[in-house]
């Protein structure tokens, strides 16, 4: 869980200093974002203050920095929700916002990369 965090981290950051993501990086942070979703669903130690806090807050500081990059105000309301939702511990609206992110993500891809 750590390590695809801190690849998905790193990937963002990587990207956002670029200005842009590639096709293949955001290819690959697509899938990273859904794979960090299927893995939350077994995960039991989570909360205010844990790796997993920390790492969470790194991701969403690095998707916030493609939102501004990418001046897009549905990702970032996206974000704001799952940074609420986080701090609330409320995880429907995580899993919720999470899928959310991912699916922009995915509409960047077919926009930029397909065609």
């Amino acid at each position: 869980m750590k390590k695809l965090l801190l690849i998905v981290s790193c990937l963002l950051w990587l990207s956002a200093a670029n200005a842009r993501l590639s096709c293949t990086d955001l290819a690959e942070l697509t899938v990273s974002l859904e794979e960090l979703s299927e893995v939350l669903v077994y995960v039991e130690d989570y909360g205010n203050e844990t790796e997993l806090d920390e790492s969470l807050r790194e991701l969403i500081n690095a998707l916030t920095d493609v939102a501004i990059v990418e001046q897009d105000v549905k990702l970032s309301r996206w974000i704001e929700d799952l940074k609420r939702a986080w701090k609330d511990m409320d995880r429907p609206l995580f899993d919720s916002s999470l899928d959310k992110v991912a699916g922009r993500l995915d509409e960047m891809g077919l926009r930029d990369c397909n065609g």
